[in-house]
């Protein structure tokens, strides 16, 4: 190491940029292997498509019931919601009764 320390500074960054270079090389090609073996693995699942979301209204609206027939579906646990910024969202795939078209 006392060998670089000699070297003028110039010398000595160019040293670092060369070993910086192959880092980020060996880095890169980690990562591609990682992913090609966490997708023989099955470890790494697609994201989870953004799922249609509606108010307690809306939920509403769409089935046919009430406001308060909504509200039973979900304390029931028979519908998915969740509090949100004070309002429930109702996620429409868990809504159990459709209104006919």
């Amino acid at each position: 190491m006392s060998d670089r320390q000699d070297l003028p500074p110039e010398a000595r960054i160019a040293a670092l940029e060369k070993i910086a270079e192959m880092l980020f090389a060996r880095i890169y090609e980690l990562e591609g292997s990682n992913i090609e073996l966490r997708e023989a693995l099955g470890l790494d699942l697609p994201e989870p498509a953004e799922e249609a979301v509606t108010t307690i209204k809306g939920a509403a609206h769409l089935t046919g019931l009430s406001l308060s027939a909504v509200r039973k579906q979900i304390a029931a646990g028979k519908t998915a919601a969740r509090p949100v910024g004070g309002r429930w969202l109702v996620r429409v795939a868990s809504l159990s009764k459709r209104r006919p078209a």
